[in-house]
Parts: C-alpha cells; structure tokens; sequence
C-alpha cells in the first residue's frame, strides 16, 4: 500500500499523442521545418516544450512556443484528449482507500490545470505540478519535490510516481520516490511495470 502516488498525466491518465502531434507539425509547418513522425514526436516530447523547444528550433525557439500553444488553445478542449480505460475508475478507488494522489507533467502548468478542470478530476489530487511551476521541469526532481512540499509529505520509496516515460522515472529515481513505468515499460528490470490503469488498481493494496 502506498503512503502517496504521483502521477504524469499525458499518455498515462489521458491519451493525447494525436493533439501533441498534430501541434508540433503545425509548428513545424509554419516554421518551414520538416515533419515529424508520430513515433519522432513521441520520443522528443517527453520532455517539457521550454527545455525540448530550444533543441528543436534554436533561435526559434520563443515563436515556437507562442505557435504551438495557440494551435492547442484553438482546438476545443473535447478533442485534444480522452481518459484512458480504467483511469477514473482506478482514481475514484484509491480516493476511497484515503491515499493521497497528485500530478507531476511537464505540460504548461495552466494549459494542464485546465485539461483537469474539464474533466471534473480536479478533487482526486491534492496538488497538481506543471511545467513552470517548479524551478525546472522532470527529469529533474524539483516539481515532484514540490509537488511533495505541498502535500506535507517526505520522499520516500512509499512515495510512487507512475508514469510512461523515461524522464518520469528518473525525476522519481533522483528525488528518492518509487518510480513506477505504465503502458510503455522500462529496460531497467528494476522499474516495476504496470500494463495499464486496471493492472495498477489491481496491484494498489486498498485495504
């Protein structure tokens, strides 16, 4: 049983690689730079856009930014993402068993906060961390230590973060929380992995 979990939210709560996807080609495009593939953005956005931007587009890099977050906020939030199977139902149990949960995500603290709001998830989590919000973005461990601060609890290996990529588990593995991979699996055996949200709400002990 975990003393807390911490989740990231894209492509482990909600799928939103289409969204993702369709917004940095647009980017892309405007910029008249060459598209990507969906498993190339996938790679590269694991990371927040402030730090993945500057490698992306250099000197570009500001009016990247100010395009790609107008096409996500020009798109009706209905369609940039879904809940995941299993999502709601897996939150709604550990609300019940009484174990606190936030989020830690590299998305734009505000662009993040609205997306929860939408869905109505905003009282399964006590604190809700973007990108912006903490000194720097996961894989450092300052958001999910001030995600931490802000719940009143202390890193621990009782502590888990779920999340699908490798800048989640690093971001755990520095700041002394459990990391946890989901859907896509770690090469570090290490790394326990759930298959998805109803394989996690079936190992969590409710009890």
């Amino acid at each position: 049983r975990p003393q807390a979990i911490l989740f990231d939210w894209d492509n482990t709560l909600v799928a939103s690689m289409n969204m993702i996807c369709n917004a940095v080609n647009n980017t892309l495009e405007k910029l008249n730079k060459h598209l990507l593939s969906y498993e190339q953005v996938y790679q590269s956005t694991h990371q927040s856009p402030r730090d993945t931007f500057i490698e992306v587009f250099g000197a570009d890099a500001p009016e990247a930014m100010v395009i790609f977050y107008e096409f996500i906020h020009a798109t009706p939030m209905e369609k940039r993402f879904d809940p995941l199977p299993g999502a709601q139902v897996a939150l709604e149990k550990i609300k019940q068993a009484g174990i606190p949960m936030g989020v830690v995500s590299n998305k734009q603290a505000a662009t993040l906060r609205a997306e929860i709001d939408f869905i109505v998830w905003q009282d399964y989590f006590h604190t809700v961390i973007g990108s912006g919000d903490a000194e720097a973005d996961k894989p450092s461990p300052a958001p999910l230590n001030l995600a931490l601060e802000r719940m009143s609890l202390k890193a621990s290996p009782n502590i888990w973060f779920i999340g699908d990529s490798p800048v989640d588990w690093a971001a755990a593995q520095q700041s002394g929380c459990r990391p946890f991979s989901i859907h896509v699996a770690s090469v570090d055996p290490a790394i326990f992995h759930f298959n998805d949200l109803h394989h996690m709400a079936e190992i969590i002990d409710f009890s």
